[in-house]
């Protein structure tokens, strides 16, 4: 899902919706939505049902392990923190 289909299917709910996380795709449980936050992925994990790597925009110390500029050409992703 990208932001764009996102946005489409939350405009659809009533907007004082609060907003829970599913920890896994059985629904073995849930977590309020506590912050969105932006960053990229390493490309083949783009579209691996499991992510190996979050760099996030926010903390510049995720990227200890890259080679300095080398997020740039990394896909744009927002992360949903329960």
């Amino acid at each position: 899902m990208n932001v764009a289909e996102l946005i489409a299917e939350l405009q659809k709910l009533p907007q004082d919706s609060k907003v829970i996380l599913s920890r896994d795709p059985e629904g073995n449980g849930y977590h309020w939505l506590e912050g969105v936050e932006t960053g990229t992925v390493e490309p083949d994990d783009i579209d691996n049902w499991n992510v190996e790597q979050y760099y996030s925009d926010a903390h510049s110390d995720d990227d200890c392990c890259l080679e300095p500029g080398e997020r740039e050409n990394f896909p744009k992703i927002i992360c949903l923190w329960p």
